[in-house]
Parts: structure tokens; sequence; C-alpha cells
């Protein structure tokens, strides 16, 4: 387990945060979760009291304290979180106890700080350094947001105090965000830009720049349930680690892969670079297209085509299901047609109406009034009702379309009198 990576998630347990440490094995080729924690916080000093509980059941098992290639020379690499500062700043607190306990009193290691321990093992998630930044774009000038993105790499900037002058100079925000980074969270620099970072640069690639291991591992695991009872989540999740081993264990001893193509650093980094490779091609393409900040589309839903786009001032009512008529069909906008259907219509009036058609002149549009909605002619189940904005009508199938002369004010309806 040279490069694990830590989240927390909020879903499985109710009112109970579940703490994983997930890994990849190599010989299984699959995403291994070595550890499962409860907890009810997430500052620095409940993640101390987490990863002493977490090493001393570590020693019961194997009779050794967890290593860190940095304190001992080898065991953990490279440790990958988000940007919680709790999570960050409790392993560092950790590390500086596990020093103290572990490592040679003739060392100069034994005087390193929590985040002298931080800068020589941790490294942020880009997604999640993206999916932050993303939130300000907007807030901050172009050169200042394109400073910052420039600070998540394993490369050498050519000027950083300058690439920091920029991004003060950017606004509110982008000082904000520089502050935090720098007084704030002073592990974050360090964890995202390699040259500022005590790992070498051969590890820092070798390492997993992101967390989504462990991100889908509590997504599979939240199959089996979620908003569970403590016990019940305990429970859970024992039964899935234990498929999880025995898939593991039938690899190892069986040769029997969990799927028809292997899964290698090498698939797994050529699938990557097809894939940014083909969104890059999409950008170009269409440059007005929206991609997510890992060049993957954006989820966000576009309102363009919604009802209230095409009609901003209109407010919504509720408007039940109504079939006015259900033997009249649907006007007609065929001169031909609407003249057979007025001679039909005439024809079923009763005696003593007379068969002059009625003539309804179109009521103007008033927001705020209740509209009738014509329906198609056949029996209609019973449905809730459908929100229909002024200025529309529902017409055979349920889509909007601007119809506004068919409007009926609620008060001059006719049938209503």
């Amino acid at each position: 387990m040279k490069w694990p990576s830590l989240d927390t998630s909020f879903k499985r347990v109710k009112n109970w945060m579940e703490f994983a440490v997930e890994y990849w094995d190599s010989d299984s080729k699959a995403c291994i979760t070595a550890c499962r924690a409860f907890v009810t916080s997430q500052t620095a000093e409940a993640h101390l009291h987490l990863f002493r509980a977490i090493s001393s059941v570590v020693q019961e098992d194997t009779g050794r304290h967890i290593h860190f290639r940095h304190i001992h020379g080898e065991g953990i690499e490279v440790v990958t979180v988000d940007e919680h500062k709790g999570q960050a700043l409790g392993l560092g607190m950790f590390l500086a106890e596990l020093t103290q306990l572990t490592a040679s009193t003739d060392t100069d290691i034994q005087a390193l700080s929590a985040y002298d321990h931080l800068a020589r093992c941790l490294r942020l998630c880009y997604v999640h350094f993206h999916r932050n930044l993303k939130k300000i774009q907007g807030k901050v000038t172009k050169e200042a947001y394109e400073a910052m993105r420039s600070l998540a790499s394993a490369e050498p900037v050519p000027d950083l105090e300058e690439t920091k002058r920029t991004i003060r100079a950017g606004g509110d925000k982008a000082v904000a965000w520089l502050q935090d980074k720098e007084i704030q969270s002073k592990f974050a620099l360090p964890a995202l830009y390699q040259p500022l970072s005590e790992i070498p640069k051969e590890m820092w690639l070798a390492a997993r720049s992101n967390t989504n291991g462990v991100e889908q591992s509590h997504h599979n695991v939240n199959m089996d349930g979620k908003g569970l009872t403590l016990l019940g989540g305990v429970m859970v999740g024992l039964q899935f680690d234990s498929r999880a081993i025995f898939r593991h264990n039938n690899v190892l001893t069986n040769a029997m892969p969990n799927r028809y193509q292997v899964t290698t650093h090498f698939t797994k980094a050529q699938r990557s670079l097809k894939s940014k490779a083909r969104n890059q091609r999409k950008r170009a393409q269409n440059p007005s297209s929206s991609l997510g900040p890992s060049g993957s589309p954006s989820k966000k839903k576009s309102r363009a085509n919604s009802p209230k786009a095409k009609c901003p001032d209109a407010t919504e009512h509720e408007v039940p299901l109504v079939n006015s008529d259900p033997e009249s069909p649907m006007p007609s906008t065929d001169p031909a047609a609407q003249a057979a259907q007025t001679s039909v219509q005439n024809s079923r009036r009763p005696e003593g109406v007379s068969n002059e058609p009625v003539q309804h002149k179109p009521s103007p549009i008033q927001p705020g009034n209740t509209s009738r909605v014509i329906t198609s002619n056949a029996p209609l189940p019973s449905l809730p009702p459908i929100i229909v904005p002024p200025g529309y009508m529902l017409a055979y199938t349920p889509i909007l379309v601007p119809i506004p002369h068919t409007y009926v004010p609620a008060a001059q309806d006719p049938k209503k009198k």
C-alpha cells in the first residue's frame, strides 16, 4: 500500500460520517478498502484520535506500526486527500507522534512539525481542486484564474512570485484564495505544486492525482443501503468487504480475474489519455460547449428550452387537467377543415339555439389568472396537476406550445357563469 487515498462519506449511516482508506492492489488489479471508521467530528483532534486507533489495530494485527517512506525508509510514499483541513492536519499531527515513537533519535526528522511531515507525503486531489476553483471563476479575472490553475502542476512555473502577484490582482476572491493556501492551509500549496513539495518528482508522478478510487468505493457500498443505523452500517460494510476479499483471493489463488479486460496502470493511463483527447477534440469543434473542469461534459442543465426561459415575466399556476368537451376535436388551422368542423358543431346544437357560430374575442394575457387547458379527445386518467405558465397551453401531448390567443381568463370563462 504505497499510495492510499482518504475520504469521508455522509450518506450511508444516519447522523454518522464514514471515513475510509482505499488503495490500488496491483496483484488483483482492483481497489481495496483497507479501513472503515464511523466518526461524528472532522476536526484535527478527532482525526488524530482516529489515526491513533487505526495504528493500534494495525500493530495488533501485524506486530508493527504503520511505516512511511520519509520516516522509516519504506512503506507509504504519498497519501492523496481532498482539501479538508482537519483531515490533513490530523494526519500531520499523527505523523509527528509516530516519529517520536518509532524513528531514531539521532536523526533530524525528530524536529519536523506537522506541516513538515505533510510536505513529504501529502498530495491534494486535482479533481476537488479544479471543482472548487470553478466556483469562483466568474468572481476573479481571467488572468488570476489561469494563474491559480497553473499552481496544480508537477512542472515549475516561469516565475512563482509573479504568479502570486497576478492572483492578488484578480480581486477579493482571488486574494482570499491565496491567503487560505499560504496561511490558513499551509499544507495546500506544497500538496498541489510539486516544486514546493519535498516528495521526489518520480514518486509524485507515480502516485495518484485524485481520490476517484475511494469515491467509487463509497458509491459501491452505498448501493447496499443508505441512511442505515450504526449497527446496520457496520454489518452491511462487513458483508460488502467480505465479498471483496473473496474476489481478491479468488484472483490470487485461482487466477480468475473479475473482468475480461485486465486493468493495469498502462490500461488506466491509456483510457484516461483517450478520454482527454476526445474531450479536447469536442472542445475544439464546438468552443461554446460546456465542459467540466476535468474536460468531461458539464452536468449543469440548460434552461434555454424551458417554458420560463421563453416567457421570463410569467408566473406559474397549478392548472388541473380538464377535458372541456370530449366529443369536439382540437381546432384546425385549415380553413376548409374549420368550415367543416363548424357545420358539424352547428348540427349538434339543440332546437331553439341559433346556428350562428359564437364569436369570441381574444382575451388579453393577464399573468396571474387561471388558464383553461384544452386536452385530447380520449378519456383521461386521474393525473396530478400540471404547471402551465401564462401564455402557453397543453395540446394532445405534455408539450408546452406558445398559443397565447387560446387563453381565456377564469373570470371570463362562459362555462363558469
